[in-house]
């Protein structure tokens, strides 16, 4: 236990913060309270939330865990036929990929770390070592760029998707095809598993989404809409009513301005996320699916409430648009990549 602190009921979530700094001793203020964190009960106590210790659901002898988040690694993927891991610490470049034959358009790591996935408009996926950065495996199959590939919460399939108007479900350990999943009229532009991997949501140019049963490759539910072509799509985390069952939100975002999240069982659009003045190229949910981060051609980032639609924060700065953002596992940071070469990491308000 690291100590008791004395503080009025009507004092900020940041007085807290400072308070447990202090308490923690000088090596702690001298590394700052930008990677320290407040969680009660498994819940983030951020600073900016909260008007008091009260409204933060603190009382009298209330229990804190105070953790430090030391930067995770991101990984990129670029123009220059390479793949990169990056130290957030350090901004050092840690990791490269090399073997694709043309530029690398995503990368995706297994929820274990020890593996990684690229897609590249040399038509090809590949499957590499996340210790060395060894090839392991090239997947040939797509007749097109293929623009993403993203793996099952389990790791043991991927999905990938391309510009012949598929995607693609693999087998992660074999690199076997185990579906091929048709319906679109247009490129796909993205593909992702729901939490329990048995459906898969895709996002396409012909203006439209489609949820897929994973197993059978067929189509379980189109979702009508956008006006024009559909950037991404992703089912909501498995919490509260999405877990233990099928999938019950889905988020996509458009060229048509907006991002929208849908109710899967029938279809509809729940909310209709306005705002950007520019295209929206990605939309993800936070890890506690509380929060959705759009990335548009405006050159903003915007963080929503999924409950209610309401825009909580625009982030700006600088002078190209944003392609893509993800929050981290936890929940703490965002990152970014812009239309140029930069990736940025920011702290979630």
């Amino acid at each position: 236990m690291l100590g008791e602190l004395v503080l009025a009921a009507t004092d900020s979530v940041s007085a807290l913060l400072h308070a447990a700094a202090t308490l923690m001793g000088p090596a702690a203020l001298s590394e700052g309270i930008c990677g320290l964190h407040l969680l009660r009960e498994g819940r983030l106590l951020r600073p900016g939330s909260y008007q008091s210790l009260t409204s933060a659901g603190l009382r009298n002898r209330a229990v804190v865990d105070v953790v430090r988040h030391r930067g995770l690694p991101v990984a990129t993927a670029s123009f220059d036929h390479t793949a990169k891991i990056w130290n957030t610490e350090t901004g050092l470049c840690e990791l490269t990929l090399s073997g694709h034959l043309d530029a690398v358009t995503c990368i995706a790591v297994a929820p274990d770390g020890l593996t990684m996935a690229t897609s590249s408009q040399d038509f090809m996926v590949k499957l590499w070592s996340a210790p060395t950065g060894e090839c392991q495996m090239t997947l040939p199959g797509h007749h097109g760029i293929v623009l993403w590939v993203a793996y099952s919460a389990d790791g043991s399939h991927l999905v990938s998707a391309a510009r012949d108007d598929t995607a693609r479900i693999w087998s992660s350990s074999s690199g076997e095809c185990l579906a091929v999943l048709q319906g679109h009229s247009a490129t796909v532009n993205q593909a992702n598993f729901s939490p329990t991997g048995e459906f898969v949501v895709t996002a396409s140019c012909d203006r439209t989404a489609n949820i897929y049963n994973a197993r059978t490759g067929c189509i379980v539910q189109p979702l009508t809409g956008h006006g024009s072509s559909v950037r991404s799509a992703a089912f909501g985390p498995p919490s509260g009513r999405d877990s233990g069952g099928p999938p019950t939100r889905v988020l996509t975002a458009s060229d048509d301005l907006t991002a929208r999240i849908w109710s899967c069982p029938n279809g509809s659009c729940l909310l209709h996320l306005l705002g950007h003045s520019g295209r929206v190229n990605c939309a993800t949910f936070s890890p506690d699916g509380c929060m959705v981060v759009t990335a548009s051609q405006d050159m903003t980032l915007k963080l929503w409430d999924t409950s209610t639609g309401d825009l909580l924060r625009t982030l700006d700065g600088g002078e190209e648009p944003f392609v893509t953002a993800a929050f981290s596992p936890d929940g703490l940071f965002l990152v970014s990549a812009r239309a140029g070469n930069t990736a940025n990491v920011w702290e979630v308000p």
